[in-house]
């Protein structure tokens, strides 16, 4: 006896001839007949008699057809079960082309860690777009700055460490340990894209400081090219006031699945990457 049938004698019994249920289910006429011979010699129950070009289920055969409904529908249950639970399983993190780069160890580590989770990470132009990901269902977690996500009461943020913001320049430049932000109008710098929530930041910070707007000779999103368009020595200085962007997570209020729990925790289990400090 197989599940294939179970299916075909279902199919007859609803069908009420052989021909209709071997079109139900693909099969050619003399295949399923002799399935359901087969099957009935096993059980050593006539299921089916013929009356005319149809055929009827026995007194005898009712309860089988009962009983082969029921396992087929436990078999349907077991699928289901086994989709909700794949589909539980998928993970979908977001966090900003910058953040990306600080999120790959714990992507990496949580891989090795849980490999029969499926995890993607997709990137957002900016901390908002994260936030609004998460807040529309799109993405479980969002990994960013703190900034924006309190524009979403939907929101709850995670915080796991406080990232200095530095100037990284050539070493032949010769700044000093700590420069003064209004002198960041002065220089040639690469900054994110203009449409990017951290480029108006850093824009802000710096004309509040008593700079006029700063300009950008690359502008790229790409957090490794701010470093090795720089060349490869290179020196960094704090600035003046100092400068720190609170990164973390966030996620609904409504429910933390198991898998982005288990990112978080680890997240926290491992070092901090340079420049960040545990909160």
């Amino acid at each position: 006896m197989n599940l294939q049938q179970l299916r075909y004698l279902v199919s007859a019994a609803d069908t009420g001839s052989f021909s209709g249920a071997a079109r139900r289910e693909h099969v050619s006429q003399p295949v399923l007949s002799r399935a359901l011979r087969g099957l009935e010699r096993e059980l050593g129950v006539e299921v089916f008699r013929r009356e005319g070009r149809r055929v009827v289920v026995t007194d005898g055969g009712a309860a089988v057809v009962a009983s082969a409904r029921r396992v087929l529908d436990a078999v349907d249950e077991l699928h289901a079960t086994a989709a909700r639970e794949t589909e539980r399983r998928d993970l979908v993190v977001t966090a900003t082309p910058t953040n990306s780069t600080l999120f790959a160890p714990i992507l990496s580590g949580f891989m090795d860690r849980h490999p029969h989770v499926h995890m993607r990470l997709s990137r957002a132009p900016d901390t908002s777009a994260v936030c609004a990901m998460v807040a529309d269902r799109t993405a479980d977690l969002g990994f960013c700055d703190v900034e924006a996500h309190e524009q979403f009461d939907e929101l709850l943020h995670d915080p796991l460490w406080r990232a200095d913001v530095v100037l990284v320049s050539p070493a032949t430049s010769g700044f000093p340990p700590v420069v003064p932000r209004a002198r960041l109008a002065e220089l040639p710098l690469v900054l994110p894209t203009p449409e990017s929530g951290r480029r108006g930041m850093i824009e802000g910070l710096v004309t509040d400081a008593g700079g006029r707007k700063p300009s950008a000779v690359l502008a790229t999103d790409e957090r490794a090219a701010w470093v090795t368009s720089t060349l490869d020595q290179v020196t960094v200085s704090d600035l003046d006031p100092p400068l720190e962007v609170e990164i973390g997570f966030v996620h609904r209020r409504d429910g933390l699945t198991a898998e982005g729990r288990a990112v978080i925790e680890l997240a926290r289990e491992l070092a901090p990457p340079p420049g960040c400090h545990p909160l």
